[in-house]
């Protein structure tokens, strides 16, 4: 930690108990020198969305003295709870012995880390190693914060920063990629029911109309008059001009509620269809991409508080990798007949030895390319769904023996040991036809098409 710090000219430098603090008003004064020349920022912007642009500046910075910096709030910011919760608390120019406290510790738990920490090959290792990092040094463990503006409702300090507007739902697959690590425990403190198609907890439940999905329905008491043992709905006994309810079928007075009648139920009518109904269909209609489903399709996720494990406390200090293998995109690996791409290959160059040695070789090979998909409009959850269900429609067409690999979300392949040219043709035109039919009917993405292509093994 500096001892000392420089007095530059633009920036103000305050320094307690050998702890310097810099000051920054906006995310243009961030440099690598000014940062790097004081222990700790105290942030003073005029608005909350440039103090969270400062503070995203710096955590997306590459190197973890630098995204691990102690950044702490003017108390002119100390009402903002989301710019407090972001950062590691309140500190006042004049006042900051608590927060060179503060920032001691931060650094004690940051000596700690390895001078070469080991990288990471995919994004959400890469953050997993981070947000971990971060954790660790904090020695605190990871709140989900509510939030109006999020897609989730909810979003995650620190993780937040690495994600464009609105794609707190690719936290979530980082942080279960730390459950499956072991390096984090959870504990659930809400759940969510999302949209299956864009992962929106923003969406509206509506009572609709069983025949024709309308929301203009109205719900009336249904009547049962006691004497004459009349059912009918409460317009029934409704007369113009007139107060009060009155029997269309004897023609009595109905007075007191118990006596000369009750309310047994309710009755829908649409207005559209002019259906009769009692029983509603309550349906979401997402208010992001505007997909309608039964309330009952809306996937429930739990949103969770994390911290970490030993074995997550021990990576950090260790600088270890993720396992490889939990990062694969490819849940359905676990399927017969589903392989690895390097496995994939490996059984391609086996059966071209083999059928080399036959009169009439019958192995064909087949590729199927997803053209115009927008993956960065899909979590990675939605990725792996998506994914598995392509490897498996085209396994459910193979043979026991024959093989299919995926090569990331848009590329699959298969080998068919042994078939005809005809009936490859049939199984050509039956796929795309179905895979184009799975990403209409699930994604609801115009842009996206499916190319199947097959041709022999040897040519």
């Amino acid at each position: 930690m500096n001892q000392a710090a420089r007095k530059l000219s633009l920036d103000r430098v305050f320094v307690q108990d050998g702890t310097s603090f810099g000051v920054v008003r906006h995310k243009r004064q961030i440099n690598l020198s000014y940062l790097q020349s004081v222990d700790a920022m105290i942030i003073q912007a005029d608005t909350e969305m440039e103090a969270m642009g400062v503070i995203r500046e710096i955590r997306q910075l590459a190197k973890a003295d630098d995204y691990l910096k102690p950044l702490f709030v003017h108390p002119l910011l100390a009402k903002n709870s989301k710019l407090v919760g972001e950062t590691d608390g309140v500190a006042d120019p004049d006042l900051l012995v608590e927060a060179a406290i503060k920032a001691k510790e931060i650094y004690r738990q940051l000596n700690k880390l390895p001078a070469q920490p080991g990288s990471h090959q995919h994004p959400d290792g890469e953050l997993l190693g981070k947000l971990s990092q971060f954790l660790f040094t904090r020695q605190q463990s990871l709140e989900p914060v509510p939030d109006r503006f999020a897609k989730l409702h909810y979003r995650f300090p620190f993780l937040t920063h690495f994600f464009e507007e609105n794609g707190e739902q690719k936290s979530l697959s980082v942080l279960r990629l730390g459950e499956k690590q072991g390096w984090f425990n959870k504990k659930t403190i809400d759940k969510l029911h999302l949209c299956p198609d864009c992962e929106s907890a923003h969406h509206n439940l509506r009572a609709t109309c069983p025949k024709c999905r309308s929301v203009d329905i109205k719900e009336e008491d249904l009547v049962h008059h006691f004497p004459c043992a009349h059912i009918a709905p409460i317009s029934d006994f409704e007369r113009e001009r007139q107060d009060g309810l009155h029997c269309p079928k004897c023609d009595k007075t109905l007075r007191h509620i118990g006596n000369d009648y009750d309310k047994p139920s309710a009755i829908f009518n649409c207005h559209d269809c002019h259906h009769t109904f009692q029983q509603a269909e309550y349906r979401s209609l997402c208010i992001e991409c505007h997909a309608e489903v039964p309330i009952e399709k809306l996937k429930e996720t739990d949103i969770c508080q994390y911290e970490l494990t030993a074995k997550g406390q021990a990576a950090v200090q260790n600088g270890a990798q993720v396992n490889p293998s939990l990062l694969a995109l490819k849940p359905g690996l676990s399927e017969p007949g589903v392989f690895e791409f390097d496995v994939f290959k490996v059984l391609v160059r086996q059966e071209m030895l083999r059928q080399k040695g036959q009169e009439h070789p019958t192995a064909m090979v087949g590729q199927v390319k997803i053209d115009g998909l927008l993956l960065q409009e899909y979590s990675t959850e939605m990725q792996e769904r998506l994914s598995s269900e392509v490897c498996n429609i085209i396994k459910s067409y193979l043979k026991p023996a024959d093989v299919v690999s995926s090569k990331g979300v848009k590329m699959y392949y298969f080998m068919l040991s042994e078939t005809e040219q005809r009936a490859a043709a049939n199984m050509k035109e039956v796929l795309t036809y179905n895979l184009n039919k799975l990403i209409s009917c699930n994604l609801h993405d115009k842009h996206a098409n499916v190319q199947v292509d097959m041709e022999p093994l040897l040519k």
